[in-house]
């Protein structure tokens, strides 16, 4: 694993191979699954009326996973993961089913092995 950017060297260190396990375990959920906007149901005039929110602003994270040719994208937002209630009030009913998901679980391993990367380099650095 190595950062790169314009302005300076990174160091480059084995990634740990747990990252790597559990996306070839996982590879097509994680390619065809998605990460669903908040969702919540009101009753109006007696009827269920159905309501999805989203925000102009949040936080991505973006996998691009190269396969030979092929190119996976995924985009997990934020917003749509961690929002639980819409307005403070309404239970948004893609919550727990975004927190189950394969892509909440990668995007956790991704940010314990960028973690992970950025402790290490840092000790390498102090050496």
């Amino acid at each position: 694993m190595q950062r790169f950017d314009e302005c300076s060297d990174h160091l480059s260190i084995p990634i740990e191979p747990s990252f790597f396990h559990f996306l070839k375990k996982n590879f097509i959920k994680i390619k065809k699954l998605k990460i669903h906007y908040p969702e919540y149901d009101v009753i109006e005039k007696h009827k269920k009326k159905t309501y999805y929110t989203f925000v102009d602003h949040s936080c991505h994270t973006i996998f691009e996973i190269h396969v030979g040719e092929k190119l996976v994208h995924q985009d997990i937002d934020d917003f749509a993961l961690e929002t639980k209630y819409v307005e403070g009030k309404y239970l948004n009913k893609n919550f727990y089913p975004n927190k189950k998901s394969v892509l909440n679980k990668f995007k956790t391993i991704a940010e314990q092995t960028v973690s992970s990367y950025n402790k290490r380099v840092e000790t390498k650095k102090a050496q």
